[in-house]
């Protein structure tokens, strides 16, 4: 089978593990067994292969082989993520290697290699190949920025490493461990100069720059003492940071990109929607996630329903597995620190905490090759927001593809307006945000993709700049743990947190939703004017007719083609709070100005008891929306 660089973004951890492919490879499943069934030759829930593969390594035993990346002289590079901490070093820490006197060609083949035998013993515990070495060039925890920093590990705006050496709380995953994407931006013509971007799958995320050179034939060594942690530069702070970066691309025009895989965004649990929710008259058995982002000890909350509180029968709160990391991601943004975890679960983070709607997009490096202080991190708002997996650039400089992780979610096409490094000003991106309607029968045939074309119809869901959609989202930007009490129950800042105070606060989220973000109502409003209307068409806004930073609007959310909106996913929707002679879709409003007016009749009292500073939404002033709003 013959491999190019798409194919083999695609198929070489399948290739490299032999998974999927019968009677070429065997899975230890358990540690404790040296043996290994010959019989055994499917890697359970392996990626399904058409056609034949041929093993070209193994990778060591607990670990993921992930962000593999050829560079321009045929040297195969990939990370090694979260392998067994029982493995001898180096094979149990993160980190990225190569294979050494090793040359991929993209338009070779399968005989350009021979095949490895099945891993045996202590033969499990590292990553081989059959005629090459792998040599790891840099690993989670090692010094680098001439010792200020270790790779890998986000800091605190003080230098502090955030770790759960230095900080209780929930952690997604040691810092450094799940190392994923890797992207080379040369900086020689040859591409024998560089740096590698490597994303880090954690809360807080990262982005690493490690310089790399080729120093022989078919040999490369890395500078640790010039390697930086991105994320730790005032410039990525002021966006929030980033978590969860999974995979990632880069751009034709030569900058690196990184997905934020944010499993923690759905709003209502697996194929429920926001609209059961409003039929239903309460959230009970369908809220997401995301209602929870700012409760003490979030990833509690699936205990609390299915064991906690005896008023719920409990389900899956999707995502909420995901919530795992967000206090280390406040303290790596400057929140003072507070015991949390087992043994004081619920003291609440205050003053900084994460914006929820500042995470799932895709982060573009502008400058990557510039000093630390002067690199460009830019979230692309305008792109969608979801648990984005793989974003891919096209050579046209306008579209980008993208597909979002997890269940119940989906594949989005984002076109730009004009190509996207053409922009003087990235914020001033702006494009139309396309979801797929399959519309042939055989794609639910149950065959497998490849053996099944698809007829797509591409369904527009808005068109916005990521200023517009920033704008928004910086209204959210206050709300901390304290106001997750104090918008739901009595309790005050100050008051004493007690179980009984958290319980009356999640059964109020549960039934009538997070009041801290964006309302039911307000989604259910937008879905049906764009059921009614489509989506917005009128112009681009003007410099006096943008909506202001300081000025309150809508935030992200997901619409679909029914008021039974919003599932996972979630998009930009319009404010449905504007006037007739302002709306871009030109409808009646009267609908809105119901649902306005009923919030605040029903929520006036929670709101009124937040004492965070914010202005109470029943005294805020909605701007008119002028523009065509994006996803």
């Amino acid at each position: 089978m013959q491999l190019n660089r798409r194919n083999l973004m695609r198929s070489s951890v399948a290739a490299a593990v032999g998974a999927g492919v019968a009677g070429t490879a065997a899975a230890q499943k358990d540690r404790g067994e040296r043996e290994i069934n010959p019989d055994d030759t499917l890697t359970e829930e392996a990626p399904t292969v058409v056609g034949d593969l041929k093993r070209f390594s193994t990778t060591a035993f607990g670990a993921e082989m992930t962000g593999p990346y050829v560079t321009q002289d045929g040297t195969l590079f990939h990370s090694v993520q979260h392998p067994s901490r029982d493995n001898p070093a180096p094979w149990d820490k993160g980190g990225i290697g190569y294979y050494r006197n090793f040359q991929f060609k993209f338009d070779g083949d399968n005989d350009d290699f021979k095949q490895p035998s099945s891993p045996s013993g202590e033969e499990q515990d590292r990553v081989r190949a059959a005629d090459v070495e792998f040599e790891v060039l840099i690993q989670e925890g090692d010094e680098i920025d001439g010792g200020t920093e270790r790779w890998g590990i986000t800091q605190t705006p003080d230098g502090q490493d955030v770790t759960t050496d230095n900080f209780a709380g929930t952690t997604y995953g040691a810092s450094g461990y799940n190392p994923d994407s890797n992207q080379f931006v040369a900086t020689n013509d040859d591409g024998t100069e560089g740096y590698m971007f490597t994303n880090d799958e954690n809360s807080p995320g990262n982005i690493m720059r490690t310089p790399l050179r080729k120093v022989g034939d078919g040999e490369w060594e890395a500078d640790a003492d010039e390697a930086i942690n991105t994320v730790n530069t005032p410039q990525f702070r002021e966006l929030g940071g980033t978590r969860i970066n999974c995979y990632g691309d880069l751009t034709p025009w030569g900058t690196p990109v990184s997905a934020e895989e944010n499993y923690a965004h759905p709003r209502a649990s697996l194929t429920d929607t926001v609209g059961d929710m409003a039929e239903a008259g309460t959230g009970e058995g369908s809220v997401g996630a995301v209602h929870f982002w700012n409760r003490p000890n979030p990833v509690d909350i699936q205990d609390a329903v299915n064991e906690g509180y005896d008023e719920l029968d409990g389900w899956y709160v999707q995502g909420y597995w995901n919530l795992d990391g967000v206090e280390h991601l406040a303290y790596y943004l400057g929140a003072d620190p507070v015991e949390a975890g087992d043994d004081n679960p619920i003291e609440p983070i205050t003053g900084t905490y994460p914006n929820v709607y500042r995470y799932g997009y895709n982060v573009e490096i502008q400058d990557p090759a510039a000093p630390a202080e002067e690199i460009t991190p830019v979230k692309h708002y305008a792109m969608g927001r979801v648990s984005w997996e793989a974003p891919e650039f096209m050579p046209d400089e306008r579209t980008v593809y993208g597909c979002a992780d997890g269940d119940s979610k989906g594949i989005y096409k984002f076109v730009a307006d004009e190509p996207i490094p053409s922009y003087d000003d990235p914020m001033d991106v702006a494009g139309t945000l396309y979801a797929p309607k399959i519309t042939n029968d055989a794609a639910a045939s149950g065959k497998f993709p490849a053996e099944v074309p698809l007829e797509v119809e591409w369904l527009e869901l808005g068109h916005a700049s990521n200023a517009e959609i920033e704008s928004w989202i910086a209204e959210y930007d206050g709300v901390d743990q304290a106001d997750y009490l104090a918008t739901h129950t009595d309790w005050e800042r100050g008051d004493e947190v007690t179980e009984e105070v958290l319980r009356q606060a999640d059964l109020e989220v549960i039934e009538n939703g997070n009041g801290d973000f964006i309302p039911r109502e307000d989604i259910l409003e937008w879905a049906r004017q764009w059921e009614e209307n489509g989506p917005p068409r009128s112009a681009p806004p003007s410099s006096s007719t943008r909506p202001r930073a300081s000025t309150p609007s809508t935030t992200p959310n997901r619409a679909t083609t029914s008021t039974s909106a919003s599932r996972s996913s979630t998009m930009t929707s319009p404010d449905p709070r504007t006037t007739a002679a302002t709306s871009p879709w030109n409808g009646s409003t009267a609908a809105s100005s119901t649902v306005r007016n009923s919030r605040r009749a029903t929520t006036s009292r929670h709101w009124s008891r937040s004492s965070s500073g914010r202005t109470s939404p029943r005294n805020r002033r909605w701007p008119t929306l002028t523009t065509r709003s994006g996803t």
